[in-house]
């Protein structure tokens, strides 16, 4: 339900911009029910945002969450069905106010997920298979990740290209997430795609499809920004009739920075979205799809993971200069876009004890190795783990991980339908 916002007073204000949609396909439909607008402050205080979200009570919304922090501001407000999210940050003087369309309220989203005695988190860095970018034959990138919650549900990060998408290749993943649920039911508590490219999204589409009768996906999250400010592709619409098509009852979230909610003991924070490197001004509005990256830590009883997803560095700038050294810091970073980026302040400034690159250390070898080293100069190389053709499984005993290679099926591209 939309309604008529007060005008933000006292800032530079940007003007409103499309947000983009969230389960609807705004490629194909111009003007969604669900589409989302975003307004950037400039040169403003938090006093002055703190008058703004008193002005949006006083129009009858309630605050239904909000968190102040080091690095920032953050209020979620409804009304009569409709809903704002907005923040401020310290580091750039700026405030955000996203007409929020598309999602739902945190306690809403994260209810309903059945409760576990801490332990058993499993994480997993799924092998897909990686080779020279050939299209429709293999693919040189690609990122499936899992976290097995305590009470065998999961949370699964991304899924690689169409190209590693090969039947046996979804069927070994599947009895490796059977094995580790201990049940030929898999739940999905929570699918959350980083950014709109296809080696982050199609094999797991694809298991959507053939293992309809035993993958429950229960909640989706993603960011996505509008095709009105940067081309998106036709697999966007693809991603959104599945969901709508195996997944109809599930809940939805928008991702904003700064939201934080816990599914079975895993604490999901939200550091950065592609709202975040938004230029409100000017023809550029984004350097391109990688630069929409959700950036996001995942915090379990034994370890933290924090992903960069795809990431180049002047979203890494961005991330540095709100958080306070520390924020990020994890067991596991995921290596930004495959070792493709440099990253360098990334690695040299957010501590972690492992490294994880989904990609092949032979392709690394091959294309990346100044990218790897840069990786090297901050972090051991026995502690940074790439893909390798294995999946990569970790267990925790009394808070130490042990890692197991798993076999994973190598191979082109089959000419199985997605």
């Amino acid at each position: 339900m939309r309604t008529e916002l007060p005008a933000y007073e006292g800032g530079t204000d940007r003007g409103r911009l499309p947000d983009g949609a969230g389960l609807s396909d705004d490629l194909t439909h111009a003007a969604p029910a669900d589409a989302c607008f975003i307004r950037i402050v400039d040169e403003t205080d938090p006093e002055t945002f703190e008058a703004y979200i008193l002005k949006l009570e006083e129009t009858g919304f309630v605050c239904t969450w909000r968190r102040d922090e080091p690095s920032g501001l953050y209020r979620e407000l409804s009304k009569d069905g409709a809903l704002v999210y907005a923040y401020y940050i310290f580091a750039e003087k700026r405030a955000r106010i996203i007409e929020d369309n598309a999602g739902m309220p945190l306690a809403a989203f994260a209810s309903g997920c059945p409760e576990a005695p801490p332990g058993g988190e499993i994480l997993t860095q799924y092998g897909l298979y990686y080779d020279e970018m050939r299209p429709g034959v293999t693919c040189d990138c690609g990122m499936f990740y899992a976290i097995r919650l305590a009470n065998g549900e999961f949370i699964v990060v991304d899924g690689g290209e169409y190209e590693q998408a090969t039947d046996a290749a979804c069927a070994d993943c599947m009895k490796t997430l059977r094995a580790q649920a201990g049940s030929d039911t898999v739940t999905v508590a929570l699918w959350f795609c980083t950014h709109p490219h296809n080696d982050h999204m199609e094999f797991f589409l694809k298991m959507m499809r053939v293992y309809a009768d035993t993958l429950r996906v229960e909640r989706a999250a993603f960011n996505f920004p509008s095709p009105a400010l940067l081309r998106m592709e036709p697999y966007i619409s693809l991603m959104k009739r599945r969901l709508g098509e195996f997944a109809p009852e599930a809940n939805y979230l928008k991702l904003h920075a700064g939201q934080r909610f816990t599914l079975c003991g895993v604490t999901f924070d939200v550091l950065l979205t592609h709202e975040d490197v938004l230029h409100p001004e000017g023809e550029r509005r984004y350097s391109g799809v990688n630069e929409t990256s959700a950036v996001v830590k995942l915090t379990a009883p034994d370890f933290s993971l924090t992903l960069l997803a795809d990431i180049p560095e002047e979203n890494g700038d961005v991330l540095l200069a709100r958080y306070a050294r520390g924020e990020a810091d994890c067991t596991f970073l995921q290596a930004a876009h495959h070792c493709i980026n440099r990253d360098e302040a990334l690695y040299k400034n957010i501590r972690a004890r492992y490294v994880l690159i989904p990609e092949k250390k032979e392709m690394i070898d091959k294309r990346m190795r100044d990218r790897y080293e840069t990786i090297l100069k901050y972090h051991p190389e026995e502690a940074v783990l790439p893909v390798d053709d294995t999946t990569l499984e970790v267990r925790f005993s009394q808070g130490e991980p042990l890692f197991t290679r798993l076999p994973a099926p190598r191979g082109p591209y089959d000419g199985s339908a997605i």
